[in-house]
């Protein structure tokens, strides 16, 4: 695992060709993970194997959810990672690179500690800015919001919230997880998980595709995704040239 550097401020401006700073916010599982001070999950690693290769110094910074894209437009972060869906919304101001896990018409999932929760009627936890809370906004839910999916799914397991709406994975290890049920899905209108860069940084954008296909290519996305998801999909940059061919 990799050490998190707290970082309090953003310089004005991002890192230099040897130097990118990558934002990520919502703490998604297994994408991007925070235990006593480390950091891991599968975006870690492949980031960090891209930095290497490139020959790239790279930092992490954490930040609020909805404040990542708007820094990376802003030019003050390189590179938006961990478990960042792919939308219409953000592709109109953002770069996507391909999806390292694709997903076919992908669904939230809605918990609760109760089997007649109505999400009609209770409010339902959800990371501010995120997929999840798109998808319960757009179903008509009334929605709690949390800075990460972590803490919104212990809302609900403290019963601050009636449901939580997001990645089951948020409730591992978690007291009181063993009593979570499973109520319905949502459609969240997503290709899957994805690296976001600056539209003006198209170099970026196609040395992390470039990147991602030498490392699906050769199976060592396959093995990431067997160890952080339990599953593979063989060849998966393979079948994605661009975004709009996923649609």
């Amino acid at each position: 695992m990799i050490r998190l550097c707290a970082v309090l401020a953003l310089l004005p401006g991002a890192g230099s060709a040897d130097s990118l700073t990558i934002g990520t916010g919502g703490h998604y599982a297994p994408y991007y993970l925070v235990q006593d001070g480390q950091i891991s999950g599968l975006d870690v690693d492949l980031i960090t194997a891209f930095c290497q290769s490139g020959g790239h110094e790279c930092t992490w910074v954490d930040m609020a959810l909805p404040d990542l894209l708007p820094a990376l437009v802003a030019g003050q972060i390189d590179i938006v990672a961990g478990g960042i869906g792919i939308t219409d919304e953000r592709e109109t101001i953002v770069d996507f690179t391909c999806p390292y896990y694709a997903l076919d018409g992908a669904d939230g999932e809605l918990h609760s500690l109760s089997a007649d929760f109505d999400p009609a009627t209770g409010r339902v936890a959800v990371s501010q800015g995120s997929i999840y809370e798109r998808a319960a906004r757009k179903a008509g839910f009334t929605v709690d919001l949390y800075p990460t999916d972590l803490a919104a799914a212990q809302a609900m397991l403290i019963g601050a919230s009636g449901g939580f709406m997001g990645s089951p994975r948020a409730f591992e290890g978690q007291p009181g997880s063993e009593a979570v049920k499973y109520i319905r899905t949502l459609p969240t209108e997503t290709s899957g998980p994805a690296f976001a860069v600056s539209e003006a940084a198209p170099g970026l954008l196609a040395d992390l595709n470039d990147f991602l296909a030498d490392h699906s290519a050769s199976g060592h996305l396959s093995a990431l995704q067997v160890q952080w998801l339990g599953l593979d999909q063989g060849d998966v940059i393979a079948r994605c040239n661009t975004y709009d061919a996923l649609t």
